[in-house]
């Protein structure tokens, strides 16, 4: 048929048509020559016929509009982004990379201990779909919506995911997912690769949604089809697109998506639906010419790398303390008290606990007299038991005690642990049983106080 005029840029050719018995009329995809200047289309039956041109741009919009919705799926910054947590035994969970409110990652993380499990928290921060990768071994809680808002959207994207390879680590924006290491395991990686073809399938499933609606065709909640679904995943991995894809590839993506739409519209109006698909897939060069920048700006970044580690406390410096039990007097110093007395005692020696002079070690080992400080009279000794209790025995040696000289590496009487455990020096030893590099305060025997 002749054409109704030249073609306006955006615009493609139909027929249009109305069936004997029809009230509505019909479009039918078909070709513009221009060197004929006719529209050619091939029909089923004679009836009425008139050329047109159809505006593509408005369809174009109808996609961009989906663009819109898809890039404004909010997933704001969390109050936790980036921040460091306590970890176990006084460590510290934290990241690398720059999340402060000026930086603009793909993803959010947030960490927290959770029984005895670091939980990492991703919330996007971009339009694309992420599979993620971690290491090492995590396991992955169910996912949560931030946005109620695009939630018909948001639908679908779950349950297009769960009909697709590695769908434990897809991250999509407007939710969240949360990964649990074992907090021995760390330092852990959270590795995000984008997925160009699960959104710009999305991009094109609400754009041709909304195209058809213009249409009057209602194709109904996708996220319950079963069939659409599995079609769309099959179209999306087929297709195969790169990250930077061409107009070429998203047009042949987007009709790889209307063939899956088609027979969802199909099950109410197959004639017309069939038309309409017809219609769009014939103008979608057109349709999607004027959002092919907008699809690769939102694609500029494909990979992201989160690495968290565990920080531990630096080691507390050892405290030694220097008990001092008796006075210079011999008399019990303030706060101490004598509980037993006259205790048999010889051969006495530097104790080995000694770090001053007048403290010695005696026998026999049954009067367990190995941290004792020498009375002037030479006789008579005090006692301790534990360095960090407060009570003295009072203990007689058979013979005159010499002066006593401490050892040039006296060892520790007692040690306190950082976790709260005591010990002491094993009685009448004259080796240290410890290992001082665990020691959070030593105590030593002296005949001055030095704290």
């Amino acid at each position: 048929m002749p054409a109704p005029g030249q073609p306006p840029a955006g615009n493609a050719a139909v027929l249009i048509t109305r069936p004997s018995g029809a009230t509505d009329t019909q479009l039918i995809p078909a070709d513009y020559s221009p060197s004929a200047h006719t529209i050619s289309a091939q029909v089923n039956h004679l009836s009425d016929f008139w050329s047109a041109f159809l505006d593509f741009t408005k369809v174009g919009a109808a996609i961009a509009h989906a663009l819109a919705q898809m890039t404004g799926l909010v997933g704001t910054r969390p109050d936790c982004a980036g921040a460091s947590a306590p970890g176990l035994a006084g460590s510290t969970l934290s990241f690398s990379g720059d999340y402060s409110a000026k930086a603009d990652p793909a993803a959010w993380p947030c960490v927290r201990m959770d029984n005895g499990s670091a939980a990492v928290t991703l919330t996007s921060n971009s339009p694309l779909p992420w599979r993620i990768r971690v290491a090492p071994t995590a396991t992955l809680d169910a996912t949560g919506t931030t946005d109620l808002g695009k939630a018909a959207i948001l639908a679908v994207y779950d349950a297009l995911a769960t009909s697709r390879p590695h769908t434990e680590g897809l991250l999509v924006r407007g939710q969240s997912v949360t990964y649990r290491f074992a907090a021995v395991s760390l330092p852990a990686t959270v590795q995000g690769q984008a997925d160009p073809g699960f959104y710009l399938g999305m991009v094109l499933v609400f754009g041709l949604q909304e195209a058809m609606d213009a249409f009057g065709i209602d194709l109904g909640d996708l996220s319950k089809d079963a069939d659409a679904l599995s079609c769309l995943s099959d179209a999306i991995d087929a297709t195969g697109l790169a990250a930077h894809p061409d107009l070429g590839a998203i047009v042949s993506l987007g009709k790889a998506v209307l063939s899956c739409l088609g027979p969802v519209a199909g099950d109410h109006e197959p004639g017309p639906v069939k038309v309409v698909v017809g219609i769009l897939g014939s103008g979608l060069s057109l349709a999607l010419g004027g959002v092919e920048g907008a699809l690769l700006s939102a694609l500029n970044k494909d990979t992201f790398t989160i690495g968290l580690r565990r920080v531990d406390p630096p080691p507390s410096a050892t405290r030694v303390v220097n008990i001092v039990a008796a006075d210079r007097a011999g008399a019990p110093a303030a706060g101490y008290g004598v509980t037993s007395q006259n205790d048999e005692v010889f051969d006495c020696y530097p104790s080995p606990a000694a770090v001053g002079p007048d403290i010695v070690a005696c026998g026999p080992s049954a009067a367990e007299a190995d941290i004792c400080w020498v009375n002037p009279n030479r006789v008579t000794l005090l006692c301790g038991d534990q360095p960090w209790a407060h009570t003295l025995r009072q203990a007689t040696s058979s013979t005159l005690i010499g002066s006593i000289t401490a050892t040039s590496h006296p060892d520790p009487w007692g040690l306190e642990l950082s976790d709260g455990a005591k010990c002491r020096i094993c009685r009448r030893s004259r080796k240290s049983p410890f290992d001082l590099g665990r020691a959070h305060v030593i105590h030593q025997a002296g005949r001055s106080s030095l704290r």
